[in-house]
């Protein structure tokens, strides 16, 4: 921003006495560090009353004890002010911009003021403020005053080739800063800083900070590089990934440093605890030096921050000079292929777009020539602001110049750069001036002002001369190609027909000086006889530059920013009378420097947030007007994050309310996806016209949108313009995302998958509410469009064609993806081998998932149109049936008859499918396996409650290529009878299929003979022995016996959970087995040392073994396996507590990649220390209650298990905070257990700054936190995925607010237990924006009613419920739930007293799938809600119904009775009492 003395406001002191310095007593120098250690100063008293505005300055000794000799200490204010700035509620965050800007109109007067002095004493004698030694080669002199350090931007050793190019180097040092700060990097700190243009002279103004020692860069030119601190170096890599800058290795060649940004950068700690950085100059990288140009130009000519965050790849800052010599043939071609691209492909676009706007805007005037010319001026100001966001510096407005065709666009360019020339030569002589004569006095100045003034007019052979050699020379030296051929030759007058009104309106605002009014007057009434004479100078001002940037514009910027949060406060006319005083404030800190990007998005915000408290064609203007924001800074994500926001809240509307919200939402959608992707120009817009009543769209549309979609998928990124590269990961290493250009805006792959994804499906939501049935058709074909888009961005990100990895990615969007197939036309997909953008192999995949079966049949309609499908994924949906089914698979693949079906689409053929997953779809009964599948290789029928015997032996007949079965959960299996022989089948997964027979066991030995996976965890936990005599041994187990004689190549065995196995079952498994690999016989009590000991010495390709609760094993046994073993990557041995150490496994088995030693209270920390530090490819580490372990079981994992993924340290009680902090180094760590350790709030700050892949936390009774955790959440860990916090009492609604309320919030499980502070208000906006969220625990929250529940189960797909001790709760919500949530499978309302049997029979009614109900001390319920259970609740595993008084004995027996492998607890001599 840029002010004069009258743009400044005095601080609030009514009297503000500037001190003197009396040099450098008092200071110290440390790393190149300046400290404020106590100071000596005079006092100056300004005196009022003189002509020419300069002080008059008399010394006066202050008293020692005077309170106002008392230095300001900017840098503690600010920083205070700054942390926690966004995290802040509404009312903090008035408080705080209310002091901050009163902090920056501070800090810029006493800049200003001091600064003025320091420029007019340059080349006194005698100084009032002298010069200290502070350190630093570069740059001019330097003062101290008022806690602020001053430094002259002067080339006094030749650096740079000029004080003009060192003032460049010196606003580049406020760009860098402005840079760094915009990455909002919590943890790196940056002063506060200013630029004082003043006579000629720039002046760098910096708050004094309290630097400790350096940690990062360099401070003596390359010679000594640190990059000391592991946390600051991640902190810096993630501000460089921000800004695109590469990172790369700097220093001596036998000892290189990777550090993200110029070498001679520095990163200090300072003696608050806190990083600091300082020295910007270079960190945007250089432009390639043109032909003519210095090479020393790179040190002052950088791409403009706009280019470089926007540039299609990373660039070393570095580059081209002699700091990068390493890898300097790569990091010196990036940067030329930057400048190609900046200088043939960039400017020459964006002048044939501004030409184009330009012609638009332009109309014939007739308004005086004042007022003509301050519009030219405006005019100015907008090309001003679009170069620049453009990433386009100055220097360049020549070569937008040649390539611009309309003439007034040309010549306000023109005017433009004559008026930057002026301003050099009039800073120019200013410092010769000031050199010359020595004095204060502004008279001198102003003649000789007047006098260079006279010459810009062009009177007289000295000014002919003037713009005939100087200026011209100028104009070709600064702008290259600036001038045409004609307009630089010899006979061309350039000032000839020049408006010389809006050149002195420009003249004035770059340089300061101010024409009174009644001179410019008649400077425009008649320019040709005017003559300036020194009187008409009214004032020289000072010219300021600060730092730009949201939080610390001075004045305006914070005072709109408080006005508009006191709007959101206020209600009615006072609210609009707030908001437009805010407006104007916006407004005018947008005037003062128009290339301010975050006053822009901040005035943006503004308006949505006014939007949305308005309705119809007011919130209509108001959104289009914040668009218009937006798009101007190119910023689309507040256009993502409305548009989402519109999605919601259309999803809870109906009518015509629900149709306006989509329809708003798509208006968003388009126009951020303008900004990333430039839509060809055959497309329509819209399909479907959108207005209050939808119509019918033309053939010619339909025919025209195919197209299109044959466009999109032909080129994902079509731009008008040539494209830079694609986008690489970093090949030095550094680590950054693989990021797309689309259109001009850097965006990353899941940023562009969200986008066309989320797009599609409000497009899909918006067909639901057309009636027209061939309506709704056209703009599913627009749903196609998306999803397609979405596909070409999920293919992208997959570096190989391997369709293994590609459906790996697609298996990580499985929880978002609704339905990402593209929409093809009824001939079918086009030939894959002549579309690189659509692997058909691997992208035919859909997954559907609606609670609505209007929805659901249209979206099945929408996919129906590719019939070669191969994987089907619907999954988890309870409203799936068999016609539903139907209508998208046939053995024929015909023409389907749905009724929604349009434009002739076809049924998947059976043919081709070879996946098909319908796990957890209750309603299907398996008719449509009365059908062949001739290529299905996998089926998921896990928790259908329908399926039985019958139906899987339909699907050994009718899929005989079948690989893989899974069938787990499904308590109607008993004895799989019937099965047809399959030589295919290599998987087989029957985990918790608890009425599964032994017997069983013998037809799928028969049937399988090909096993190599199976799974029967759980289903033969209760299994009892036949009755009768047994064979001997085997006590009724040689059904299991001979299953593994005869699938004798069985890889993976797992019989965990099946407790009564006698031992001579298990000591078959070595007999049999012999390539097994994977052993689970977790919690068996019958498996020893004995058991263990033949397995491994059999079976010696073991790779997992799995022995957790086997209680009777021990150290020998852990020898056994070390000895036999070397292969072993994962062992379990959890609660075997008779192990007192494992330091054999360090010694033989070095691939361990899993370990888990929970409960092993006897091991010592130095057993488990000897394993870690063999194994460097571990990647879990469980240790819950090992009490003994030390720091330095985490010290050694540090240093040893760089891919650690997941560790529990729950109950380790000797490990201290300061150890935690090691973990901050783990960057793949992503699930993290601290629950009743010690860690608190500081090393809980530095785990979430550092940990960057942490998904699953718990910090349950964690007492050293006394901070709330979740606003430290909040600014560091917005991906969170699970999050436990029980008996947390310190959080409160506004850090949820944060959390939630991000874009990418993607919380699934949260347990809030025992958190009794917690109110219907907190979980209302949890729930809102966390519809991922899966798991809730919430026992003893006591505070929550009906609302909370309510909610929850209107925006969650929820599946696990836990609201024990929640005693407010009623029928009312728990009704409300199981008729929202059908897919719910655990339910816990213990103490729930005013639940009565309605509930219960809601529940089962509704939840099929329900595995787990907690009814204690329900004493309402009767026997009534068990006999409904009985009929209904095919899926239920546990039932709770302790101190229930009114259930009977013949209830419990009729439901066991019927469920015999159900597990009832009821315990009639418990009472609970009410709370």
């Amino acid at each position: 921003m840029a002010a004069d003395d009258n743009d400044v406001q005095q601080p609030s002191q009514e009297v503000f006495e500037p001190l003197e310095s009396t040099g450098q007593k008092g200071h110290k120098e440390m790393d190149g560090a300046v400290y404020d250690n106590g100071y000596h100063y005079y006092r100056y008293a300004f005196q009022s009353g003189n002509d020419n505005g300069s002080p008059s300055l008399s010394r006066a000794r202050p008293k020692p004890n005077d309170a106002d000799c008392e230095i300001r200490d900017w840098n503690a204010e600010f920083q205070r002010i700054v942390e926690g700035l966004e995290e802040a509620d509404k009312q903090e965050k008035l408080n705080r911009y209310l002091r901050l800007s009163h902090l920056a109109q501070d800090f810029v007067y006493v800049a200003k003021t001091y600064g003025k002095i320091i420029i007019l004493e340059r080349f006194s004698k005698k100084k009032t403020i002298l010069p200290v030694a502070v350190g630093g080669y570069a740059g001019g002199e330097k003062y101290i005053a008022q806690g602020i350090l001053f430094k002259f931007a002067v080339d006094r050793h030749g650096i740079y080739g000029g004080d003009e190019y060192s003032a460049k180097a010196a606003a580049n040092e406020l760009k860098g800063l402005v840079g760094i700060y915009k990455t909002h990097t919590s943890g790196i700190c940056v002063p506060l800083m200013t630029l004082i243009d003043f006579r000629g002279f720039r002046l760098i103004a910096m708050s004094i900070l309290p630097l400790h020692k350096i940690v990062y860069g360099s401070h003596d030119g390359g010679k000594t590089v640190h990059a000391d601190d592991p946390l600051f170096n991640r902190l810096m890599s993630e501000a460089a990934q921000k800004l695109n800058i590469k990172g790369h290795a700097v220093g001596p060649i036998d000892n290189p440093k990777f550090i993200h940004g110029p070498t001679d950068i520095e990163g200090h700690q300072g003696k608050d605890g806190r990083y600091y950085v300082i020295d910007f100059q270079r960190v945007f990288p250089p432009e390639r030096p043109q032909d003519g140009q210095p090479k020393r130009s790179i040190l002052y000519n950088l791409f403009r921050p706009e280019f470089v965050t926007k540039y299609s790849r990373p660039l070393s800052s570095d580059a081209m000079s002699g700091f990068g010599r390493l890898n300097k043939e790569e990091h010196n071609q990036e940067i030329n292929d930057a400048s190609d691209y900046l200088i043939t492909s960039l400017v020459p676009s964006f002048a044939k777009r501004l030409s184009e706007k330009f012609a638009e805007k332009t109309k014939k005037s007739t308004e005086k020539v004042l007022d003509r010319s301050k519009g030219r001026v405006s005019h100015i100001m907008e090309i001003i602001q679009e170069v620049h966001a453009e990433g386009i510096s100055f220097r360049h407005l020549g070569l937008v110049r040649s390539h611009c065709t309309h003439p007034e666009l040309r010549e306000l360019l023109f005017l433009e750069m004559t008026s930057r020339v002026i301003k050099y030569h009039h800073r120019m002589r200013l410092r010769a001036k000031i050199e010359e004569i020595k004095i204060p006095s502004e008279e001198a100045y102003k003649m000789s002002i007047a006098k260079f003034f006279n010459l810009v007019l062009g009177r007289g052979t000295e000014a002919e001369k003037y713009w005939q050699y100087e200026v011209k020379y100028g104009l070709n030296q600064k702008f290259r190609a600036g001038l045409s051929s004609e307009e630089s030759s010899p006979e061309f007058r350039l000032n000839a027909g020049i408006d010389y009104a809006a050149l002195f309106l420009r003249i004035q605002s770059h340089t300061g000086v101010k024409i009174t009014s009644r001179a410019f007057q008649q400077l425009v009434k008649n320019v040709h006889q005017f003559t300036f004479v020194y009187p008409d100078i009214h004032k020289m001002s000072v010219k300021i530059k600060d730092m730009n940037i949201t939080e610390l514009n001075p004045a305006a910027h914070a005072e709109g920013m408080a006005l508009y949060i006191q709007s959101m406060q206020s209600r009615g006319d006072e609210a609009d009378r707030l908001f437009q005083l805010a407006m104007q404030k916006f407004e005018t800190a947008w005037f003062s420097t128009l290339d301010n990007e975050p006053t822009i998005k901040s005035w943006g915000d503004a308006l949505i947030a006014q939007a949305l408290r308005k309705t119809g064609p007011e919130r209509d203007r108001l959104i289009a007007e914040a668009s218009e924001k937006y798009k101007s800074i190119g910023n689309y994500r507040p256009l993502v994050q409305l548009a989402n926001n519109f999605f919601i809240q259309a999803s809870r509307e109906c009518g015509q309310e629900r149709y306006r919200l989509i329809q708003l939402c798509l208006d968003s959608y388009k126009a951020a996806s303008q900004m990333v992707y430039k839509e060809p120009t055959n497309k329509p817009t819209d399909t479907v016209k959108r207005e209050d009543k939808p119509h019918k769209a033309s053939p010619s549309d339909i025919q025209k949108t195919k197209e299109a979609t044959k466009n999109v998928r032909d080129s994902p990124t079509v731009t008008t313009t040539a494209e830079p590269p694609k986008r690489e990961t970093n090949a030095t290493g550094n680590g950054l995302k693989s990021t797309t250009r689309h259109g001009g805006v850097r965006i990353t792959p899941d940023e562009a998958f969200s986008l066309y994804y989320n797009w599609g499906k409000a497009t899909c939501l918006h067909a639901t509410l057309v009636k027209n049935a061939e309506d709704s058709g056209c703009i599913l074909d627009e749903a196609g469009e998306r999803f397609n888009l979405a596909l070409v961005v999920l293919k992208s990100m997959n570096k190989s064609n391997s369709a293994v990895e590609f459906s790996a990615v697609l298996e990580r969007h499985r929880e978002t993806i609704l339905c990402s197939l593209p929409c093809y036309p009824p001939e079918g997909p086009p030939n894959s081998h002549n579309d690189p953008n659509i692997n058909l192999d691997v992208t035919k995949w859909v997954r559907l998932n609606d609670k609505s079966k209007r929805e659901l049949a249209m979206i099945l309609c929408l996919f129906q149109k590719c019939p070669t499908f191969q994987t089907v994924d619907i999954a988890h949906c309870p409203n799936i049936t068999d016609s539903i089914i139907n209508r998208l698979v046939s053995d024929k693949g015909g023409v389907s008859k749905s009724p929604y079906v349009v434009n002739g689409s076809k049924q998947v053929n059976m043919k081709t499918l070879e996946t098909l997953r319908l796990s957890q779809s209750t309603l299907i009964t398996g008719q449509i396996f009365q059908s062949t599948f001739p290529h299905l290789k996998h089926l998921n029928l896990s928790e259908c409650r329908n399926v039985t015997d019958d139906v899987i032996a339909y699907v050994t007949r009718s899929c005989p290529v079948l690989a893989t079965l899974n069938l787990s959960r499904n308590n109607r299996l008993v004895g799989l009878n019937h099965l047809q022989r399959l030589d295919s089948l290599v998987d087989l997964d029957l985990q918790d299929c608890r009425r599964l027979s032994v017997q069983s066991l013998s037809n799928i030995a028969n049937s399988f003979p090909n096993l190599v996976h199976i799974n029967l965890s759980g289903s033969l936990a209760s299994s009892p022995p036949p009755l009768g005599p047994a064979p001997q041994g085997n006590h009724g187990y040689e059904p299991l016996v001979e299953l593994m004689r005869k699938c004798n190549r069985l890889k993976t065995l797992n019989i965990s959970g099946c407790k009564h196995l006698p031992q001579e079952v298990l000591l078959s498994i070595a007999d049999s087995l012999l390539e097994l690999e994977n052993l689970n016989v977790s919690y068996i009590l019958s498996t020893s040392r004995k058991v263990v000991h033949k397995i491994v010495h059999k079976c010696k390709g073991i790779k997992r073994l799995m022995l957790g609760g086997c209680v009777k094993i021990g150290d020998e046994t852990i020898s056994d396996i070390a000895d036999n073993c070397p292969l072993l990557e994962v062992l379990d041995v959890t609660r075997c507590k008779e192990i007192t150490s494992v330091t054999k496994l360090g010694e033989h088995c070095n691939n361990l990649r899993e370990l888990c030693l929970n409960q092993c209270m006897a091991i010592p920390d130095a057993s488990v220390i000897s394993v870690v530090e063999k194994s460097p490819e571990l990647e879990v580490l469980e240790l819950s209650m090992m009490y003994k372990m030390t720091n330095d079981v985490l010290h050694a994992l540090t240093k040893n298990c760089p891919k650690l993924k997941k560790l529990n340290l729950q109950r380790c009680e000797q490990i201290t905070d300061e150890a935690m902090l090691t973990l901050s180094q783990f960057e793949d760590l992503a699930t993290l257990n601290l629950q009743e350790t010690k860690v608190s709030d500081k090393s809980l700050k530095d785990l979430f700054v550092g940990l960057v892949s942490l998904q699953k936390l718990n910090i349950s009774n964690c007492k050293g936190v006394n901070y709330d955790p979740l606003e430290i959440l909040s600014r560091y860990q917005v991906t969170m995925e699970s999050l436990s916090m029980q008996w947390s009492s310190k959080f409160v609604l506004p850090s949820i607010n944060s959390i939630v309320r991000h874009e990418r919030c993607s919380l699934q499980k949260v347990d809030f237990r025992e958190c009794k502070q917690i109110t219907d208000d907190f979980i209302v906006t949890l729930a809102s924006f966390c519809p991922s969220l899966e798991e809730l625990w919430l026992d003893s929250c006591i505070k929550l009613t009906d609302q909370s529940v309510i909610r929850v189960s209107q925006y969650c797909n929820i599946r696990a419920l836990r609201l024990t001790g929640v005693f407010r709760v009623t029928d009312t919500s728990i009704m409300h739930l199981a008729v929202h949530n059908p897919g719910l499978q655990v339910l816990a309302l213990g103490k729930c007293y005013k639940v009565t049997d309605a509930s219960v029979i809601k529940i089962a009614k509704f939840c099929k799938n329900i595995r787990v109900l907690q009814l204690q001390g329900c004493q309402s319920i009767t026997d009534a809600a068990v006999m409904h259970l009985s009929h209904n609740s095919f899926s239920l595993c546990k039932l709770g119904l302790d101190a229930c008084p009114q259930i009977t004995p013949e209830s419990i027996q009729g439901l066991t009775s019927k469920y015999p492998f159900l597990e009832v607890h009821q315990d009639l001599t418990k009472k609970q009492t009410r709370k």
